[in-house]
């Protein structure tokens, strides 16, 4: 029986020691992949991070082209209404222009025809 029972202890010791190491190894192993994964999660927070910043950059810039575009068409419908009022005002200057020839020419014939009488 003693001999059972030190067969026994021994194998328990063994047992106990092999478990410990395993645990040592596990623990290492943990500690190694928890450092890894930390530095993960801080490299990933950092680049997104970055790309939120320049994801704001980006709307800004595409906001402030949206308010230029606004501005230049705005100027654009301006210059076709200025444009549109000088092509009138040209439109009737010019019909001006025609009627007081006629008149000139019908008062030029009137004087030509009291003249010659």
């Amino acid at each position: 029986r003693r001999a059972e029972a030190e067969n026994k202890m021994r194998l328990a010791q063994a047992e106990s020691q092999k478990l410990g190491e395993e645990y040592r190894t596990y623990k290492t192993e943990a500690g190694t992949s928890l450092d890894g994964l930390t530095k993960n999660v801080e490299k990933l927070t950092a680049e997104n991070d970055a790309l939120r910043k320049e994801l704001e950059q980006i709307r800004e810039e595409r906001d402030e082209q949206a308010r230029k575009e606004m501005a230049l068409t705005t100027r654009l419908n301006d210059a076709k209404k200025k444009e549109a009022v000088k092509s009138n005002a040209a439109e009737h200057y010019e019909d001006q222009v025609d009627l007081l020839q006629k008149q000139l020419a019908e008062y030029k014939e009137n004087l030509e025809s009291r003249t010659s009488e």
